[in-house]
Parts: structure tokens; C-alpha cells; sequence
């Protein structure tokens, strides 16, 4: 789990840092008088919602996800043999 906090904390830093040095960068040159984030940008914060998401799952207590697990399993089970012709 430590993991998978640490790289989530890592990315969280890239995301928020890479604006601000790239701003920097271009407030120094004249060539570029407008510029703006991409597509690319929202997927890496969408990356790093899904890493801190995963990161709480994880961090669920294993007792909790075998009770979720079974729950879904009979509700599956269930279904199947309430939809079986006869």
C-alpha cells in the first residue's frame, strides 16, 4: 500500500509542478504569446485520481473485501438460477 501511495504522491507533485515550470519556461521566450493544456493533461489527473482511488482500496481492511466478494457472488448466483428456463 505504501507503494501505491508514494507514486500516487509523486504524480500528484508532477501534475501540479509541471504547470508551473512550463509557465515559467515560457514567460522567459517571446516566441509563444498564448498557450494552453492539453487533452494530455486531464488524463494524468484522471491517473492520479484512479492511483489515490486504488490506493484506498487497497487500504480496505481484507476482512471487508471478502464480505463484499460473497455478497456479490450470491447476488450473481442468484440471479442466474432465478433467469434458468424450468
Amino acid at each position: 500500500m505504501r507503494f501505491l501511495l508514494f507514486s500516487a504522491l509523486i504524480e500528484f507533485l508532477v501534475v501540479l509542478i509541471f504547470p508551473i515550470k512550463f509557465g515559467n519556461d515560457i514567460q522567459k521566450t517571446d516566441v509563444i504569446r498564448r498557450w494552453d493544456f492539453d487533452w494530455a493533461y486531464g488524463f494524468a489527473w484522471g491517473g492520479v485520481i484512479f492511483s489515490l482511488g486504488g490506493a484506498l482500496c487497497h487500504a480496505v481492511p481484507t476482512e471487508r473485501r471478502k464480505c463484499w466478494s460473497s455478497d456479490l457472488t450470491e447476488h450473481v448466483d442468484t440471479a442466474v438460477e432465478d433467469s434458468s428456463p424450468g
